[in-house]
């Protein structure tokens, strides 16, 4: 008997407990919605319900949404329409609409319906459900959908779906203006990537094979021509004939003895110098499509003449010179500026060529023709002509010279494709034999020795002893 007055004892005191928190939770303020009507029938056309509700909160603040749904009575379970409300504060409101189709309704009938407020799937605390009835009029109008588009493309992130056979002009300009967004981004991102991933090609420290061979006997002939291969900066003659000046050129050949022939262009560069050598501030690399430009040219230089060659590279003069007077100014106007084109080819593929000349007054007659000794330690033979444009003139203004400086690179690279030596120049066959050995030759008064004179074999001078003396071995 004590045990089970004990469990009495407990269970009531566990009932004390409960029941008041239940009570409590019970007694905590809930949000009641009311739903009054603002416009209740059907549409013009008869075709659609056409429903608007205030719903107000005329308890405690919500928090959570709720949905106000549309059921016909005797369609159970059916959602005909519905419509979220957001979370209400005490004494709010929202207006609501809710449509639907009245296809489903027999005509000239009256349907009972019904407006609840939901909440997790049932009726709102303290809410009342709203009935009504609404009458079903005649069939008097075609309320079938709209077909759909003929030819639809639908936009998924813009949840728009556009017929293309009938383009609205609203559609045709957002479209137009889309295009331009798009074309100004790709030229944007075909921007960075030539900055990023099409860089000027590398000029590069390369030495000519022959650069590295060792020195020669100065007085032999074969070194006096190895004496004259550094003073060859190119394949172009531009001092004046002076009778008695000398002048040696280098011409790059294929292993069939075209000009050009097998060697490829592989980088530019121009660049003002002083007496201490290059300006590193004005270095100026050339652009990727000059370089491959030039290069298509120099292969198919054979086909065009000097007028279609200098029209051609026109355009390459002009670029090369908006790109280097970026680093000139007034001041260092007057500094000579160099052009650098490195050139590669393949052993047993080219040959490179030195001929020196001589003037007599009036032409340049040639003296000598050699291969160079070179010192191959690879496949790749690299060689560099190096070309000079004229600083600006005492009487010439800064831009007189600017205007100047693409007419002298567009006849420096007209010369580079088509060199005029090749084609103006006398080439005399009174050449030195390697057979014969080099003998000192006693010059008359009149000037040098020329290359002509019977019974005398012809020692080419040095350019350390220039024709006109005679230096003692």
């Amino acid at each position: 008997m004590f045990k089970a007055l004990l469990r009495a004892l407990v269970l009531t005191a566990l009932l004390g407990v409960l029941l008041p928190a239940a009570a409590q939770d019970t007694s905590q303020p809930q949000p009641f919605y009311r739903i009054l009507p603002l416009t209740e029938g059907v549409s013009t056309d008869g075709c659609r319900f056409e429903l608007e509700y205030l719903i107000s909160n005329n308890g405690a603040g919500s928090v959570q949404p709720v949905t106000v749904e549309l059921r016909a009575l005797d369609q159970p379970g059916t959602v005909l329409a519905s419509q979220p409300v957001e979370p209400l504060d005490a004494g709010r409101g929202s207006t609501i609409t809710l449509s639907a189709p009245t296809a489903g309704f027999a005509p000239n009938t009256s349907q009972t319906f019904e407006v609840r407020v939901v909440l997790n799937g049932g009726l709102a605390f303290g809410s009342q459900p709203r009935q009504l009835t609404v009458s079903i009029p005649a069939a008097t109008a075609d309320c079938n959908p709209p077909p759909p588009a003929a030819n639809p493309l639908y936009i998924s992130f813009l949840d728009y779906t556009v017929d293309l056979d009938n383009l609205k002009r609203e559609e045709i300009l957002i479209a137009a203006l889309m295009l331009v967004l798009v074309l100004v981004l790709l030229l944007v991102l075909l921007r960075l990537y030539r900055l990023i991933f099409r860089r000027p090609p590398a000029f590069g420290n390369h030495l000519p094979p022959y650069a590295t061979t060792p020195p020669i006997d100065p007085y032999s002939q074969s070194g006096i021509r190895q004496s004259w291969q550094p003073y060859a900066q190119n394949n172009t003659i531009t001092q004046p004939t002076v009778r008695g000046t000398s002048a040696v050129v280098k011409l790059l050949q294929g292993a069939d003895g075209q000009y050009l022939s097998g060697w490829t262009i592989t980088a530019l560069r121009m660049s003002q110098y002083d007496q201490y050598g290059r300006v590193a501030r004005t270095y100026t690399p050339g652009p990727l499509w000059v370089v491959r430009r030039l290069n298509r040219l120099a292969h198919s230089n054979k086909a065009l003449d000097a007028d279609q060659v200098e029209r051609r590279v026109t355009p390459l003069a002009r670029r090369l010179t908006r790109q280097l007077l970026r680093r000139i100014t007034q001041r260092s106007a007057v500094l000579p500026v160099a052009l650098d084109l490195r050139l590669r080819g393949q052993h047993g593929e080219v040959s490179i060529v030195f001929e020196l000349y001589q003037s007599d007054g009036a032409n340049w007659l040639l003296l000598d023709r050699w291969q160079p000794e070179m010192a191959v330690t690879g496949k790749t033979i690299w060689e560099t002509y190096t070309y000079t444009v004229h600083g600006q003139s005492g009487g010439e203004t800064f831009r007189d010279f600017r205007q100047r400086l693409p007419l002298d690179l567009t006849r420096l690279l007209s010369e580079l494709l088509m060199p005029r030596m090749q084609q103006t120049a006398q080439r005399h066959s009174a050449q030195p034999s390697p057979q014969i050995p080099t003998q000192p030759v006693e010059p008359d008064d009149d000037g040098p020795v020329s290359p002509e004179t019977p019974g005398t074999p012809f020692r080419p001078a040095s350019p350390h002893h220039p024709p006109g003396r005679t230096s003692k071995g």
